[in-house]
Formats: structure tokens, sequence, C-alpha cells
């Protein structure tokens, strides 16, 4: 078995793999210009495309040909060409200005870097959207603060991953919910506060892993109930009573969250959640057939080495994909044909080596570029030029071996530390940088503000209705790391309405806590841990871990 060149272990590229990447190897002139056998490991392969993608830290800096403030993911330092998204779209933009030919005396990514340095990128991508300045990559979407990777969505704050929801905050991978808080995981909920793995819930606090329940309070694997509290059935008239105690009394609130939080510990695991899906292995997987080794997948088919996808078919080591097809080496596209190592873009056909483009068909290492076709390097050609110009750029890269490798970790723009690769693979910074990555130690101005507030001794539990509206002119200091962060009306609107402590850790803080509820984007071998069961499954629980794990059979015998 081939050795991974960056954590030396050895991996497998079984006979379906090799077949896929014959396929999806480039032809030109009726010859076929083959894609070299991967050299990573599908962890390391997943790892260095994810540290491409800065999708949490937000900065604002100027526009170099207007001076207008802009707000988009590459701190101020960066002396890059990037523009308003608005801008880049109007013809007022033309990525073709920046051609340049190949140099076939020249390293390859390093001619690609010098083009990155100057063609002109969006400073992040709001689509139909009205009132979301200080959002990344959504659609769709009205009245909404540090929402990333979300669609149809109005009201919604410091979420990442929401669909067609409103009045959400501090949630993660959230579809189709309304007026609820601190959600990960979870659909169809309405008034849903502190709960994780929640399905078709309504009315209820502090909830992990229930499926259509109503008015439940601190409960673990209900199915179809009503009036719980801490799994034990009430009166409607008692758990009324609960519910305006919570809402009242911060005291009896932290109570009920660490009886809790004993019973999420002692409460047995699925080993993994495929769902209305066929032939799959992973976790997190609905309604997809024949995806391998895949984790966070909805409406996806004939595909493996996925992570956070939607709607994929036939793709090989992707991620973040949105309705993509034969595509292999890609991250964080949408709509993608036919398309390798690319990243950041949208709506490609044909294109190898493409980072944020958009709508081009039959491209070659382009950056910047939209409406397009034929151009290498940015560079216009035409159809017989550029079917004879690519397969010499090929056979350049591949005296280095490059063809067939996604962009090396020198290309990205980004520190490790602000990538989504350190949410999934953590290093610390000697370990990134001995490793080499990037690191990035640029912090944010602190706001200015008329007065700070100690979260630790200032802020226990307070609920918002509490404080009149000036506190919106204050900086909270966060309880924990001390860096200052300041409310938005929206959020004290919500947290008043719905009697919700005001939030005593800075977002980024907040955001770190749910990121580590992600099991790893990895499979163990394990056993079940119900006493007389011998089944074996493959999981996203290391051995070791303190949860007891069962397979679906005793996992459906112990939820209620």
């Amino acid at each position: 078995m081939p050795i991974c060149l960056t954590c030396k272990s050895s991996f497998e590229i079984i006979e379906d793999d090799l077949l896929f990447i014959d396929k999806i190897s480039p032809v030109f002139n009726g010859q076929k210009y083959s894609i070299a056998k991967p050299t990573l490991c599908s962890t390391c392969r997943q790892r260095r495309r994810l540290a491409f993608v800065n999708i949490q830290n937000l900065y604002q800096r100027k526009e170099k040909d207007t001076g207008k403030t802009l707000i988009s993911p590459f701190f101020p330092e960066q002396d890059l060409n990037v523009v308003s998204h608005k801008r880049w779209y109007s013809d007022e933009i033309d990525g073709r200005e920046y051609g340049r030919e190949i140099n076939f005396n020249e390293p390859f990514f390093e001619q690609f870097q010098k083009l990155q340095q100057v063609a002109p990128r969006w400073d992040r991508i709001t689509i139909m959207c009205e009132n979301c300045d200080w959002c990344f990559n959504i659609s769709s979407s009205k009245d909404c603060y540090l929402l990333r990777g979300s669609s149809d969505c109005e009201k919604c704050m410091y979420s990442n991953h929401v669909s067609n929801s409103r009045n959400i905050i501090d949630s993660f991978w959230v579809e189709d919910s309304e007026n609820c808080y601190e959600l990960f995981n979870s659909q169809n909920c309405f008034e849903v506060f502190w709960a994780e793995k929640a399905k078709a819930c309504n009315r209820s606090l502090f909830l992990f892993d229930c499926e259509n329940v109503q008015n439940c309070i601190g409960c673990i694997g209900l199915r179809h109930c009503k009036n719980y509290f801490l799994n034990k059935q009430v009166a409607l008239e008692e758990f009324t009573k609960f519910w305006d105690r919570m809402l009242a009394d911060t005291k009896f609130k932290e109570e009920v969250s660490n009886q809790f939080s004993e019973l999420k510990a002692n409460f047995p695991r699925r080993a993994y959640n495929i769902i209305n899906s066929e032939d799959c292995t992973g976790d997190e997987i609905i309604n997809s057939h024949h995806v391998l080794y895949s984790f966070k997948i909805r409406d996806s088919e004939d595909s493996k080495f996925l992570d956070l996808a939607d709607r994929a078919k036939d793709c090989l080591d992707v991620s973040r994909p949105t309705i993509q097809e034969l595509c292999y080496e890609v991250s964080s596209c949408y709509k993608l044909y036919n398309c390798r190592f690319c990243y950041n873009s949208l709506e490609l056909n044909n294109c190898d080596y493409c980072e944020t483009c958009a709508h081009l068909d039959d491209c070659f290492a382009c950056v910047g570029l939209k409406k397009a076709q034929y151009c290498i390097f940015n560079k216009q050609y035409s159809k017989e030029e550029y079917l004879s110009l690519v397969p010499k750029i090929i056979e350049y890269m591949n005296k280095d071996s490059l063809y067939g490798e996604f962009f090396p970790k020198t290309i990205s723009f980004f520190g490790y530390n602000q990538t989504v690769a350190q949410e999934y693979f953590p290093l610390t910074r000697d370990d990134a940088i001995n490793q080499g990555w990037k690191w990035n130690d640029y912090k944010a101005p602190a706001p200015k503000v008329e007065k700070v507030i100690k979260a630790s001794s200032e802020l226990p539990w307070q609920f918002a209705e509490q404080f009149a509206d000036d506190i919106l002119n204050y900086a909270i200091e966060c309880e924990e790391t001390g860096r200052p962060f300041t409310m938005q009306k929206l959020e004290l609107e919500f947290c008043r309405a719905n009697h919700i402590p005001i939030p005593s850790l800075h977002p980024d803080v907040r955001y770190q806590k749910r990121v580590k509820l992600n099991n790893p984007n990895k499979l163990w071998h394990r056993n079940c841990d119900n006493i007389g069961c011998k089944n074996e499954f493959k999981t996203t629980y290391a051995p070791g871990r303190p949860e007891k794990i069962y397979c679906e059979k005793c996992y459906q015998e112990n939820i209620y």
C-alpha cells in the first residue's frame, strides 16, 4: 500500500477509486491525460482542502480603487485585489485584463500565485440578500448577522449552515426551523433552545437526540412524547410550572442544565446516523445512495470521501459541495460539473485549477474570472488554441508530478488557525508551522464603546429583559478569554422575547463550543457496548471515549 507523504501512514487505493480517477481524467483532441494516483491519504487530502476555507473570520478592509469599506475573510494587511461582490459581478470588472501567458520555464504554482495576487476577488458572497452585510456565503436571506454558509434565512445570527429558517441564533446545521437558540444538527424545530439532534420538536429546552416531542425539558432519546421533565412524564399543569420557572429563576435553570448534562453523559449513543439511505458508510447521511466514508451528507449518490455535501453525484474527494457532479478534489463550490482541483467558485463546467471564479466553461488555472470560456491564466484563447495548449501544460506539470494534486498549502491565503481545517484537525501554532502551514496572529481592533461589562462578575445568567437598550453601547468582556464583544439590537430583542440570558462568551468562543460537538470525520472499528451484544460497526466515536456506543438494534431498544 502507498505511504501518505504527509502523515507517513499507509492508505488504501481501491480499484473503484482508480476507475473514477480514470473516468474524471480529461480528454483533449481524443487523447486522455491521466490524473496521477493520490499521494496523500484521504484524511490528509481533506485537511489540505479545508485549509483553503475560512468561513468564520471576517474583517474590515478597504477596496483599493474606491477606498470603500469591505467585509471579507481577508485581513486588512493582505495585499490582494479584493472588491465588493456587486462590483465584481458588474461589467466594470473583467478578470481577463489580468491574463498572462504560461511560462514553461517557471514552476506552475508560482505563476498561479502571482495571478492570485493581482486578479480581482470578491469580498464575500451574499446573493439576493437584504441587510446581511456581516454575512458570508449566503443567499436569499434578510436581516441576518454573522451568518455563514446558509440560504433562505431571516433574522438569523451567529450561526452556520442554516437553511429555510427564521429567528435562529448561535446554531449550527439547522433546517426548516424557527425561533430557536443554540440548536445543533437539528431540523423542523420551533421554539427549541439548547438542543442537539432534535427533529420536529416544539416548545422545549435542553434536548438531546429527540424526535417529534413537545413541551419537554432536559430530555434525552425521546420519540413522540409530550410534557416530559428530565425524561419523566408530568401533567401539563406541572410542565407549565417548570417552564415558567425556567424562564424566571436563573438558579433553577442552571440546576436543570447540570442534571440534563448528567443524563446526556450516561445515555448510549447511536453508532452512526444514516437515515433513509442505502449502501452508505460514514455519519450524518440522509437520503443518499452509495456514499462511502463521508460525513454530513444530504441527497447524494455514488460518491466517496465527501464532507458537508448537498446533492453531490459521482464525486470523489470533495469538501462542502452543493449540486456537483463528476468532480474530484474540489472545495467549497456550488454547481460544478466535470471539474478538478477548484475551490471557492460557482457554476463551472470542465474546469481545472480555478479559484474564486463564476460561470466558466472550459477554463484552466484562472482566478477571479467570470462568464468566460477557453481561458488559461485568465488569458483568452480560441477553442483550437485552448485544446492545444492545455495538454502541454498538463505534461509540463507532470514533470514535477503536480497534475492530480490539489493546490499546495503555500497557495492558501489563510493561517491554518483561521480555517475549517483547524476545527477538524486542530494543531498548535508550533506544530502547524513545523508542518509547513501558515499561521495568522492578527487580532481585530477592540470595539469602540462607552463602557465595558465584565461577564464573569456582572452577567451571571442575567436575563436580557433586565437591561436597557444602552447595553448595545457597551462591550461585554468574555468570561473565558477576556475579549470584548458587543450585542446587536436584533439579538437583544430575541433574548428579551424568549427570556434568554445575556451571552457571557465571545461569539467566537460560542462557535468553538459548537464545533466541538462535531465528531471527527473519521471512522473507527468498534463493538457494541451493550452487555451481551457482539455486533461490530464503524463509527466516528473513537475507542476510549467515555460514551457508550450502541449498534442500531440496541440503540432502538433504548430510546423511549
